[in-house]
């Protein structure tokens, strides 16, 4: 593996890290962030895909009025 693989494998994993700790935290403001603005995410209900910063905000902020703790796994990354 070649160091510059390694830096930016490393940024890549400091990143989602950072998402997990402010999913975890229920820190809206830090999520918008770190998000990039025309990100696209999907989603188990209705509907199922969120296109945009806002619209993935807006799911996560559901998800923190529904749950008193939210955890969040990242596996086989």
């Amino acid at each position: 593996m070649t160091a510059r693989r390694t830096v930016s494998e490393a940024a890549i994993r400091e990143h989602i890290g950072k998402l997990i700790d402010g999913i975890r935290a229920k820190d809206l403001e830090g999520l918008r962030r770190l998000y990039a603005t025309d990100v696209v995410s999907f989603d188990v209900e209705p509907p199922l895909e969120h296109v945009g910063v806002e619209a993935t905000l807006r799911n996560w902020a559901k998800v923190f009025t529904f749950f008193e703790e939210v955890t969040y796994e990242v596996r086989d990354l």
